[in-house]
Parts: structure tokens; C-alpha cells; sequence
């Protein structure tokens, strides 16, 4: 006996659109894993780079920055909290240096926080 599913859920089961979106979702969650790998290089590259220089390597520090942004565009995808793609589909996060200290801050600005009535 074959079950019967709502229309509701058929209509969703053959939307392309959600099919499509899975499928980017697995290809960002693959990127994610490889993200991973990249931060323990960086890590113990940067761990090096300290005790050999007794400071972090600059070029890197800014990388690994951006690499931190990367990832949570790449989350906030998964997690439907955006609909955009992040990297290759859209650009790579630029940071820049403030000059009155040494954090670093988004190019790009935050969205605006939506009042509430």
C-alpha cells in the first residue's frame, strides 16, 4: 500500500527552487570541512611563526580574519539565515586596518537592525 503525502509536501518535494538550494547547501557544507582543515594550518603555522619570530605573522593574521567571516556567511547560509551565497558566488571578505589600533573591521557595512513596533 503506497502512502498518500499532503499536497502540501508534494508541492514542496518538486520545487526546484529547494532542490537547487540543497544543492549549494551540500557544495558550502563540503567548502566548510575544507575551511577547517585550513584553520588548523593556519593555527600551527601561526604557533611557529611565534616562536620563531616571537610575534604572529601579519598577512596571516588578517587571512585568518577574514577566513572567520568566510565561515560564518558559509553558516549563516546553511542555517537559512541568509539567502546569500557567500564565496565563489559572491566576493571574498575584505578587511582593512583601523589606524588608531590593531583590530580589524569589515569593509562591507552590517544590514540594518529592523525596528520592532
Amino acid at each position: 500500500m503506497l502512502i498518500q503525502l499532503p499536497e502540501h509536501i508534494r508541492k514542496n518535494a518538486t520545487e526546484p527552487k529547494i532542490w537547487i538550494r540543497g544543492f549549494f547547501m551540500l557544495i558550502y557544507a563540503m567548502i566548510y570541512n575544507l575551511a577547517q582543515c585550513a584553520i588548523m594550518g593556519i593555527v600551527f603555522f601561526q604557533f611557529g611563526a611565534t616562536v620563531l619570530t616571537g610575534k604572529p605573522h601579519h598577512r596571516l593574521t588578517v587571512f585568518g580574519e577574514s577566513l572567520s567571516i568566510y565561515i560564518a556567511q558559509i553558516l549563516n547560509y546553511l542555517f537559512y539565515s541568509t539567502e546569500k551565497k557567500p564565496f565563489p558566488l559572491s566576493s571574498w571578505p575584505k578587511l582593512v586596518e583601523k589606524k588608531d589600533s590593531e583590530a580589524l573591521e569589515l569593509t562591507e557595512p552590517e544590514p540594518p537592525i529592523k525596528k520592532q513596533d
